[in-house]
Formats: structure tokens, C-alpha cells, sequence
């Protein structure tokens, strides 16, 4: 279990070479969360960039249907996004078990 400020997560949805996401908790609210962090222990500042560039593009959106960002939060040496736990299943996680 890793926690992030407020956020503690509790299972591993995927993972990538580039980010791993979880489902996670808010521990404040007991709200379920999905929490995005990049996969690499000291990302390059492009990487950094991207990943935030990511945050605003998907918080610009306002269209039913797109998952809503929370935040983004500083975790160790990189960042996480928190974003809403819409109640989907990632076919992907399950095609691999």
C-alpha cells in the first residue's frame, strides 16, 4: 500500500513502463479514487512536463463521460494525479489474471 498526501491505495489496476494506476481511498471522505503515478523513480523533467500537460488537457474537458481530474499531487520525486473512481473495470487488468 502506498500512501499519497490524503490518498492510500489499495489494489494495482495497471501498469506500464511509462505510469502505474490503482484504485485508492481518500481517507478524508472515504471517497473511492483512481491514482495515476509515473513509473520511473526519477523522471526526466519532459516526463514530468507530459504527465502535467496530461492533468490540464483532461481538466479542460468538460464533457459527460470523460473521467473528472481531483488533483495533482507531488509523490517522492514525481507526481500523481487523482482522479474519480467512475466504478469501470479495466479489461486489460482482467485479461491478464
Amino acid at each position: 500500500m502506498i500512501k499519497i498526501n490524503n490518498y492510500k491505495t489499495i489494489s494495482e489496476i495497471y501498469k506500464s513502463s511509462n505510469s502505474v494506476i490503482y484504485k485508492g481511498l481518500d481517507e478524508k471522505d472515504g471517497k473511492s479514487v483512481v491514482i495515476k503515478i509515473l513509473n520511473k523513480e526519477y523522471p526526466t523533467p519532459e516526463d514530468l512536463k507530459s504527465f502535467q500537460y496530461e492533468f490540464d488537457i483532461l481538466n479542460d474537458l468538460k464533457i459527460e463521460g470523460v473521467v473528472k481530474n481531483y488533483e495533482i499531487v507531488d509523490y517522492r520525486n514525481s507526481k500523481a494525479i487523482i482522479m474519480e473512481d467512475f466504478g469501470g473495470e479495466s479489461r486489460l487488468y482482467y485479461d491478464k489474471n
